[in-house]
């Protein structure tokens, strides 16, 4: 399956957008989001929720209640809910799951359409919590989930604020030392940002790993630093 859009020289990490239309055409702000770290975010209490990454049984059938439910292909997709509306449906899978990787993804994209409101389309005294609440809240669940971190490196990433997608591409290879793409987008963004050698060094991991896609070999190809 294809991803619905390219940066300029990043690829979305495949295993988190699956779920996306190849159609898709929203337009997206060009404002640089604010670390989600910044105090101006009043988060709340972190839902207790579950780890995502837990595969007993009573995690594997909540889990399955859940998504069937509140992810189908159409939350999926940042279409529409299914149970409640896009952003409830959202809501009830990152309370019940706060480290969910898809649902943290199709959130904080969704947050920045132009015409997403964060107000309860039913209740006019309840707002939905920033896709910054989000990301904390997935972090304070889950430190150590690499899939959290190379989701919020990615989203930061596209919107240039380098200092704070570089930070979790550093949290993404550390937890998740295995994963494919964690280095293949890691190595896009240390390219664009002049860090041509160890660019090589985590493309050699990716691609030692197999991963598929050519781009960023390409890239040091063309800066005469790809070594065979």
């Amino acid at each position: 399956m294809l991803f619905i859009r390219k940066f300029k020289h990043l690829h979305y990490c495949l295993l988190l957008i699956l779920w996306f239309s190849t159609s898709d055409s929203i337009a997206v702000e060009t404002k640089i989001p604010p670390d989600f770290t910044d105090s101006v975010f009043n988060c709340g209490h972190t839902p207790k929720g579950t780890d995502y990454r837990r595969t007993d049984y009573k995690t594997n059938e909540l889990r399955k209640k859940v998504e069937g439910a509140h992810f189908t292909k159409g939350v999926q997709r940042g279409e529409y809910g299914n149970a409640s509306s896009l952003e409830g449906d959202l809501d009830y899978v990152l309370n019940k799951f706060p480290n969910h990787p898809k649902a943290l993804l199709v959130a904080a994209k969704n947050q920045m359409r132009p015409d997403y409101s964060p107000q309860h389309s039913l209740r006019k005294d309840r707002f939905w919590p920033k896709k910054e609440c989000y990301f904390q809240r997935a972090l304070n669940r889950a430190p150590d989930d690499g899939l959290v971190h190379l989701v919020i490196a990615i989203f930061y990433h596209q919107y240039k604020n380098y200092e704070v997608a570089g930070r979790h591409y550093q949290a993404a290879v550390q937890y998740n030392s295995n994963n494919a793409e964690a280095h293949y987008n890691f190595g896009l963004f240390l390219m664009q940002t002049g860090h041509e050698t160890k660019a090589l060094e985590h493309a050699k991991k990716a691609y030692s790993m197999g991963y598929p896609l050519p781009g960023l070999k390409n890239m040091l190809i063309a800066a005469n630093r790809w070594e065979n």
